[in-house]
């Protein structure tokens, strides 16, 4: 007589961690073997075959470590998927991060493409992927400078599939003077008189980095009167040095006046330097148009010697 035997339920436990390596659709078949034992010596064999199919595991992306490129201000960056690759932390288990899905553009603008001319405006939906194939072409907005966030990107994976959380990218931006400006300004002055300069009087203007005024440089003399420094004829091209502005003096020819008497042509130098390519003068130069406002001279009287001959009544003459 055979007993009957309440059927069993196996559990295969197994550390699934251990398991991620699998790639989609990868098959690990694993077999084992149980031996049934009724207790009197009777001993069954049996193979159990377990066949565990690998899912993708998504990419993981949390940080980039430094800024992933660096350029100049008002100028455009090629990023590449070596630049992203290199400052990310990015991670798979089961396969290789491919490429970087970028989902929000945070300053500046954006194009995506095989090179610069051919790149087209990022898209969310369309064009949004830097790989093998694709670049990013990333412009900071006008003037600005520094570290800046340009956009969020997602690691993405040779499956397609892409990490949870999208993480800021940054770019180094290295400031670029602009340059500054200068005004044409008319000066009116009296005859036989002079004008002794000031900063005021060159119209310096820097609206974009607010730098200082450096220096002038006087790019026409007047063709007539005279102007000087500390005393000295000035020459053409002669840089004015913020700080000697207030010895450099105009003065007219004797006795000149009229409208547009002298012209001295000038452009202006700022504080910002040249850096980077930066241009620290401005590049039209102005004018001073030198009115001379005429003065009555004080008349002169001028003595000479008169002879005068006259006869008395007795007809005797007299000088």
């Amino acid at each position: 007589m055979v007993a009957a035997v309440a059927p069993s339920t196996w559990a295969l436990v197994h550390r699934l961690a251990a398991l991620d390596y699998l790639a989609a659709g990868e098959v690990l078949t694993l077999t084992y073997t149980v031996a049934a034992n009724d207790g009197d010596g009777g001993i069954t064999p049996q193979t159990f075959v377990v066949n565990i199919t690998g899912t993708n595991d998504i990419p993981t992306l949390t940080a980039f470590a430094a800024p992933i490129d660096a350029t100049n201000e008002d100028t455009a960056v090629a990023i590449t998927l070596a630049d992203l690759l290199a400052q990310g932390n990015q991670a798979d288990l089961d396969g290789t991060v491919t490429g970087f899905v970028i989902k929000s553009v945070a300053s500046g603008t954006l194009k995506i493409g095989a090179d610069a001319a051919s790149a087209q405006a990022w898209n969310a939906s369309t064009n949004a992927t830097v790989d093998t194939t694709n670049n990013a072409y990333w412009t900071p907005a006008a003037n600005a400078n520094g570290t800046l966030n340009a956009f969020t990107a997602v690691a993405k994976d040779n499956d397609g599939a892409e990490s949870a959380t999208a993480i800021t990218a940054s770019v180094t931006i290295g400031a670029v003077n602009d340059p500054p400006t200068g005004t044409s300004l008319t000066l009116t002055i009296l005859e036989d008189s002079s004008k002794t300069f000031t900063a005021s009087d060159f119209g310096f203007s820097d609206p974009v980095e607010g730098h200082a005024l450096q220096a002038v440089i006087l790019t026409t003399l007047p063709m007539a009167g005279t102007l000087t420094l500390s005393g000295v004829a000035v020459s053409a091209n002669q840089s004015i040095a913020l700080a000697d502005l207030g010895n450099l003096v105009y003065t007219p020819a004797v006795n000149a006046n009229g409208n547009s008497y002298a012209t001295i042509g000038f452009k202006v130098q700022d504080a910002g330097g040249i850096t980077n390519g930066g241009v620290d003068t401005s590049l039209n130069a102005n004018t001073q148009t030198v009115n001379v406002t005429a003065v009555n001279d004080a008349p002169v009287f001028t003595t000479t010697n008169l002879s005068t001959t006259y006869t008395d009544t007795c007809g005797n003459r007299y000088l």
